[in-house]
């Protein structure tokens, strides 16, 4: 979990629960959550899905933050991890996963909205992100959101395929 002051996570999940386009709560995960959220990225990714370990490490020593979307019948409808690299002050976008009930509500979008938010909270000054070049949703989102693509890599994928390396300023170095 990202090591900020508790007012960054207070302020980030206020923002959250008022902004959110569906009804329900917005949190943190907790170790607690891990098989939700292993079981979420298989249903959401072919490929390079959550682990147990890395769902773990990510919730309890990783500088990163893992934020649950549930709906109001406790359901995890979504979820998103953001990776911080205070060094070089740069957020990066690891993985949105929307269950596939709940697309095309906006929840892709106000996750994105959460990244620039949580990177601005705790002095980042960019975003990066990663996606499959033969996903056009999420290219289409992150280029919608005021995302470059910087870069394209080969076989980054277990599966062989492609991705777009994606870079936005949010305030001068």
């Amino acid at each position: 979990m990202l090591k900020a002051p508790p007012a960054v996570f207070k302020k980030l999940l206020s923002f959250a629960n008022k902004t959110c386009p569906m009804e329900g709560t917005t949190t943190i995960a907790q170790t607690g959550d891990i098989a939700d959220l292993v079981a979420q990225s298989a249903r959401c990714f072919s490929t390079n899905a959550l682990t147990t370990r890395q769902a773990r490490y990510s919730i309890t020593k990783g500088n990163s933050i893992v934020l649950l979307h549930r709906s109001k019948r406790g359901e995890l409808t979504s979820s998103c991890l953001i990776e911080f690299y205070p060094k070089q002050v740069r957020a990066y976008l690891n993985a949105v996963c929307v269950e596939f009930s709940y697309r095309g509500r906006g929840l892709g979008r106000w996750y994105m909205t959460l990244f620039e938010k949580a990177a601005a909270l705790t002095g980042c000054h960019t975003l990066t992100s990663t996606a499959a070049v033969d996903n056009e949703a999420s290219l289409r989102l992150h280029l919608n959101c005021g995302f470059i693509v910087t870069g394209q890599q080969d076989d980054y994928y277990d599966d062989g395929r492609a991705a777009c390396h994606m870079r936005k300023n949010i305030r001068e170095s």
